[in-house]
């Protein structure tokens, strides 16, 4: 319960972070043209408590459990500004990929390379894919891949699975509603990310995720 507790006030603290990062992008748009949706000012703050509580609860009271409140609590704005935008962005990636391999490095010295080389290999996958396909998987999305192998280790697996069904779920049902015109629709895949990474974290939470 302590662990949750303090997942949920990590949230709050970070609900008025979140709401200015996802209300100023992209930064290439001026101010007074960026669009205002009050319901970010009411909705984001619990969003941030729920999923700091609930990641909390998935990774307990360890070194894992403090990976995925970070991981969870980036994502929260991650997903809104993919979905809004179709980017995700660097600043908020790769400062909590640099948390996150210091976190898992602490909590195992001797095997500190093991979460480093599981994000180099998810997010060279998805680097690679990217490359080949540039209009289905982006550079955003391969950083993201970074943060989750760092933070999940070999269950960033999962993650991928995961997120890779269900894009392939969508995909076939807009195809199936829009013919054609659905090749022309651009779908983030972030969100679908971040569901797979929640499904990893909760594949088997009692283990140190990064072995």
């Amino acid at each position: 319960m302590v662990a949750v507790a303090l997942g949920a006030a990590a949230g709050a603290v970070w609900a008025p972070v979140a709401a200015a990062l996802v209300e100023r992008w992209p930064e290439r748009v001026a101010p007074s043209l960026r669009p205002q949706r009050a319901w970010r000012r009411w909705c984001l703050a619990p969003a941030c408590v729920l999923v700091g509580a609930g990641m909390a609860a998935l990774g307990g009271a360890s070194a894992a459990g403090v990976g995925a409140v970070v991981l969870g609590l980036v994502l929260v704005p991650v997903v809104l500004i993919d979905i809004e935008h179709l980017l995700i962005p660097d600043v908020l990636v790769l400062p909590a990929t640099a948390l996150a391999a210091i976190v898992s490095a602490a909590a195992d010295p001797g095997r500190w390379w093991v979460p480093i080389a599981w994000g180099l290999g998810a997010g060279g996958l998805l680097g690679a894919m990217s490359i080949v396909s540039p209009r289905g998987i982006g550079l955003g999305d391969a950083k993201l891949c970074l943060l989750l192998g760092v933070t999940l280790g070999a269950a960033v697996v999962h993650a991928l699975v995961v997120a890779f069904a269900l894009g392939g779920l969508v995909g076939v049902v807009l195809l199936a509603r829009n013919g054609a015109a659905a090749r022309t629709i651009a779908l983030p895949f972030g969100p679908f990310l971040a569901v797979g990474a929640i499904v990893a974290l909760a594949w088997d939470p009692s283990q140190p995720l990064w072995l």
